[in-house]
Formats: C-alpha cells, sequence, structure tokens
C-alpha cells in the first residue's frame, strides 16, 4: 500500500511540473505546434462606439467656446500686475485693456488751533513755537487763519497730540481729511473664462461709468489740501 502512494505522489509531482513547463515556455510550445495557437479577438469582435470628433456637438455643429462679453478684472493696488494680467488676458479676448479709478484711501487727521479773537495765526504760531509745539498758519483753504499743529495717520495719536495742545491752554480742534488713492482693473471683452484663471473679476457696469484706460483719479475738492503738513 505504502508503494502505491509513493507512486501516485510521483506521478503527481511529474505531472505539476509538465505544467509549470508548459506555462512557463508556452510562446515556444506554440511555435513548434505543440500547442494549438490562441484565439485573439480582432477588432471586429468589439462593438462599435461612435464618438463625436473634438470641436464637434453631438448634433453635427461645430462647438462654440462659451465667452463672457464684459468683465471688470481685479482690482489690483499696483499698476504692472494689472498691466501683466491684461496682456495674458488680451492672448484670448477679443480686447483688454487697463482702467485706473480713485476710491477712498486711509485718511489723515488735522490737528489745528483756533486763535483767539485779537490774536492773528501767524502770533498765534510763534507762541506756539515757544511752547516746544511744532506748527504754522495755514495761509488758504477751508481752515485758513488757523494753525495746524500737526497731521497724522493714526486718530489715537491725533488724539493724544490734540489733548497735549489744548493742556498749554489753546482751543485745540481736530479734523478728519479724506484721502484717494488709485487702484487698477483689466476691461476684457469677449474672453473665455479659462483666460481669467483665478483672477477675481465681475461683470462691467454701464459704460458711463467707466473711466478712460489709466485715467487720473480726480481730486476732491472738499479736501483741504492747505492743511497738509508734514505727518508726526
Amino acid at each position: 500500500m505504502r508503494r502505491f502512494l509513493i507512486f501516485w505522489l510521483v506521478v503527481l509531482l511529474v505531472a505539476n511540473a509538465a505544467v509549470i513547463g508548459a506555462w512557463i515556455y508556452r510562446d515556444d510550445l506554440y511555435a513548434a505546434g505543440v500547442l494549438p495557437a490562441a484565439e485573439v479577438p480582432t477588432r471586429a469582435d468589439f462593438p462599435e462606439v461612435a464618438l463625436p470628433a473634438p470641436g464637434i456637438e453631438p448634433d453635427g455643429e461645430p462647438a462654440v467656446p462659451e465667452l463672457l462679453a464684459c468683465v471688470l478684472v481685479g482690482a489690483f493696488e499696483q499698476r504692472q500686475p494689472a498691466v501683466e494680467a491684461s496682456n495674458r488676458i488680451a492672448e484670448q479676448a477679443e480686447a483688454a485693456r487697463v482702467l485706473a479709478e480713485s476710491v477712498a484711501g486711509e485718511p489723515d487727521y488735522l490737528v489745528f488751533v483756533v486763535p483767539a479773537a485779537d490774536t492773528s495765526a501767524k502770533d498765534l504760531a510763534s507762541a506756539l513755537q515757544a511752547q516746544d509745539v511744532s506748527s504754522f498758519a495755514i495761509p488758504s483753504g477751508e481752515r485758513a487763519g488757523n494753525v495746524s499743529v500737526g497731521v497724522f495717520g493714526s486718530q489715537e495719536r491725533a488724539q493724544a497730540h490734540q489733548t497735549r495742545v489744548a493742556g498749554l491752554g489753546h482751543d485745540v480742534r481736530l479734523a478728519t481729511i479724506e484721502r484717494k488713492r488709485s487702484v487698477y482693473r483689466v476691461r476684457a471683452q469677449n474672453v473665455p473664462p479659462a483666460a481669467l484663471g483665478d483672477l477675481p473679476h465681475e461683470p462691467c457696469g454701464d459704460d458711463g461709468d467707466e473711466q478712460p484706460p489709466d485715467a487720473a483719479p480726480s481730486e476732491d475738492a472738499a479736501t483741504p489740501v492747505a492743511d497738509n503738513p508734514p505727518a508726526q
């Protein structure tokens, strides 16, 4: 019985070795005709799927890319980045140009002293300078005849200086000076959205609100230009 089991074990080992050898050398066996040639599916065995040609709609009409009729891109704090964005967008848009516009900036705070009825602005400025307060008479503008004792970019500092000068016995007041600054936008027409990338943009407004390209911001007539001594 033991010899019978050993015989079948040897047969199984030989069969496994033959199968493994046939798998490893299957290409050579195909070439020698020992194994039948495998059937390889041809293109005719696969169903044909109709695919639309690139740039062609399913109904056969050419695909028209979506275009934005008019957009304003930005705003940019500096002109050069706006120019660079305009040049890139112009490669795919019908037109692109840089616009400059004036917007409200951070205000300044003017500290000034009102002279007494019997004192001129010039004499008051001299008296303040004698008290170690930098000052000068305002020659023109809305506050002509008063004495400026400083312009500050911080309201807290301006109020602190107002309190200091008032402690010297003067009628000290505080005024806000509104300032303007320029920002830049790109106005693009008939532009594909992909050309804008991640740049912020919005539809154009009324043409009547548009400024000429790189227009200089208009001066605010209400700004007291004469009240602009060096900031402290």
